[in-house]
Parts: C-alpha cells; structure tokens; sequence
C-alpha cells in the first residue's frame, strides 16, 4: 500500500500506482466523503445531458435530411407531372453527399467536444485527489497510455457503482 498522508491515516492517492488498491481507496475514502460523492454525481449528470443534447442534435439532422428528401421526391413529382423541367433539380446523388457531409461535420464536433468533456471530468477527478488520475503519471508510450486508460477505466465504474448505490443523480 503506498505511503499515508500527514495529517490523517489515509494513504496518499497520488502515490497510489496499482487498481487494487485504487479501489480500496475509492471504497473506503471517496465513499464516505459527500461531498465527492456530490460532485461526482453532478459531473455524471452533466454527462448524460451533453450526451442527451448530441444524440438530440443528430436525430434532428437525420430528420431534417428526410423531410428534404421527401419534399424533393414531391416536388419532381409535381414538375414531372406538369411537364415541368426537373433537371435544375439537386441530384439525389449530390444531395445523399450533402447530407452525408452535414453529418459528419456533426459527429466530428461531437467528437471534439467528447475529448474535451472527458479531459475536464479527468481534471475534476484529479482535483478530487482520485487515485490514478491525481498522481500526474506521464504518458511514456503508447502501451502505458493504453494501460493507464483501461486503469482508469475500471476506477471511473467504481465511481459509477458507488455513486449510483442508494442516491438519485443530483
């Protein structure tokens, strides 16, 4: 187990290197601080509403894509059957790439704002002297990234469990 801090018999998280006993810590400290806890909850909550505004946000260029094809299918119906000129018409071709490139310009902010959300929540952790994510451990390589990640990845569903064990998300 790592070394414990001065004022208090708790050992110090940023000396704490193994899951094992990041766990321990999580279990037996982080869960019995409320505040932490609060905070934690809040940070999940933010979450869930970025994710519940993106998921909105695509579902509603998604629909507005169908609503356009569905005008334009109507409307070279309309000029076909007055005999009307539909080749100033957008191809469905040009118009399936335009929809294409809308979506992706979407998920790419999406994208961007995901790493940005998920650094701020690892700061908020390390601000909360959360082991593992408050011992500034370098990234040496990329299989340390990859270890690390998978780390904290197993950290993170603690925190998930403890903070959803008898408590609404505040």
């Amino acid at each position: 187990m790592p070394r414990h801090c001065e004022a208090n018999d708790h050992p110090d998280p940023s000396a704490i290197t193994k899951v094992e006993d990041a766990i321990e810590y999580i279990n037996t400290i982080v869960a019995s601080d409320d505040d932490a806890l609060f905070r934690i909850r809040r940070m999940r909550k933010h979450q869930e509403d970025h994710e519940f505004q993106w998921y909105a946000g695509r579902v509603a260029i998604v629909e507005k894509h169908k609503k356009r094809r569905d005008w334009r299918i109507k409307l070279q119906s309309m000029l076909s059957l007055v005999g009307g000129d539909t080749s100033e018409t957008p191809s469905e071709q040009q118009a399936i790439e335009d929809e294409r490139r809308e979506l992706n310009e979407y998920d790419k902010k999406v994208h961007n704002a995901c790493i940005d959300l998920a650094k701020s929540m690892s700061l908020e952790l390390a601000a909360l002297r959360i082991p593992l994510f408050c011992n500034g451990i370098s990234y040496e390589s990329a299989e340390t990234d990859l270890k690390l990640s998978g780390y904290r990845r197993q950290i993170i569903e603690r925190l998930e469990e403890i903070t959803s064990e008898g408590h609404a998300i505040v």
